[in-house]
């Protein structure tokens, strides 16, 4: 208390209304061009990142990304989080905010499918030539998602068992936090085998990767949606189409998902 009787009158003036400019002068910046805050499921962070740039390239309006597993970015949306668009590893996520009214549902939309993989060091990779051959001796660890709340992990598990393995390999299994952790474990030599999506395996060239049948799990339905209380929802709209349009595919396919037609 002492020290602020100490400050002069001028001062204390430039103490109170500095602030108030600074904030001023920021929220005229972003309301010109307000940044959109996209939730993206951690399997599409590369392809993401590259639609994003672009996007900011063809329309000047910058994304900011939180990438994480689908399960915690439908628990932070449901909690308030600040969020205008949504992309889920599958249709069932944002089945679930739409039935809370917290998103606008004409916007739901499916853009891709996702392919999941084995991937494991070459020298794992030599003696794998199938889902069956985890059962080897050769495989101690395999890393899948945690399937609490990663669609990739669900469909991990689908795969194990309907190959007729899922018994005699889950005490082999570690889990990741989202499928980029799982990663981790194989690329550091922490698993021998990770259970991940094509769209990581591909970009990861010191390894090997079979793509795992599609018949052995649920179709994995990457969707979309724009949240219902944004307040950029015609830029969030933008975004969406931008995804959906030819240059959005390309760079989908090129990280390795599926566009159905």
């Amino acid at each position: 208390m002492r020290r602020w009787t100490l400050i002069s009158k001028p001062k204390f003036i430039t103490l109170i209304f500095l602030p108030i400019l600074t904030y001023c002068l920021c929220s005229c910046s972003f309301d010109n061009n307000p940044i959109l805050i996209a939730s993206v499921a951690s399997n599409a962070t590369d392809a993401f990142k590259e639609i994003g740039t672009q996007f900011e390239t063809a329309t000047g309006t910058k994304v900011s990304f939180n990438f994480s597993s689908s399960g915690k970015l439908t628990q932070q949306i449901i909690n308030g989080a600040p969020v205008d668009f949504f992309a889920s590893a599958n249709k069932e996520y944002i089945d679930e905010l739409n039935q809370k009214g917290l998103i606008d549902p004409t916007t739901e939309t499916i853009f891709a499918k996702g392919r999941l993989t084995l991937w494991m060091p070459v020298k794992i990779g030599d003696k794998v030539n199938n889902i069956k051959d985890l059962l080897l001796p050769e495989i101690k660890i395999i890393a899948i998602a945690n399937p609490d709340h990663a669609p990739y992990g669900i469909a991990a598990i689908e795969s194990l068992k309907s190959s007729g393995i899922w018994d005699k390999v889950n005490s082999k299994i570690i889990i990741g936090e989202n499928v980029n952790q799982t990663m981790q474990y194989g690329t550091s030599g922490n698993a021998d085998v990770v259970i991940v999506p094509l769209s990581l395996s591909i970009i990861e060239p010191e390894g090997k990767y079979l793509i795992i049948k599609g018949d052995l799990h649920n179709d994995i339905e990457q969707s979309m949606a724009i949240i219902k209380n944004s307040q950029n929802k015609q830029k969030a709209l933008k975004l969406l189409d931008f995804i959906l349009s030819d240059a959005g595919k390309t760079i989908l396919e090129k990280f390795g998902y599926y566009i159905p037609p």
